[in-house]
């Protein structure tokens, strides 16, 4: 299974520990996706587990292993199945998230107003899949 990595800001930035928010999303590197959420103070609740992320109140999405504080100590990273990926990061821009970067075809998906797909993912990340 083809895994890709995305990175949530979701870490306190004074102690570099969980607390409970998810303030950013970047896909693998900052010119593929980046997202912010446009909320000052007001991010979207965040839990992760084993094999499992849970932004929001209802929504869960599984991962397949975590890598903390990739570059420094706000961010966490988790692999995931690229569908599973698209459907956080839709989540996110129907939350209000706006981003700050992207490139082609997520850059076209977004501008068009439709969803992103594994495919869009997987193409941004040169797997033209």
């Amino acid at each position: 299974m083809k895994l890709i990595t995305l990175m949530l800001a979701v870490n306190d930035h004074r102690n570099g520990m969980p607390d409970g928010l998810c303030r950013a999303a970047s896909l693998s590197d900052p010119e593929l996706l980046s997202l912010e959420s446009p909320h000052i103070g007001r991010h979207l609740r965040f839990a992760a587990g084993p094999d499992w992320l849970h932004l929001g109140r209802h929504r869960a999405w599984p991962h397949y292993g975590e890598i903390p504080w990739p570059g420094n100590w706000c961010w966490n990273a988790y692999r995931m199945d690229p569908g599973d990926c698209a459907g956080l990061l839709n989540f996110l821009v129907a939350k209000g998230y706006t981003r700050t970067v992207a490139s082609d075809p997520v850059l076209s998906a977004l501008d068009a107003g439709r969803e992103l797909t594994a495919g869009d993912l997987c193409a941004s990340a040169g797997d033209g899949r």
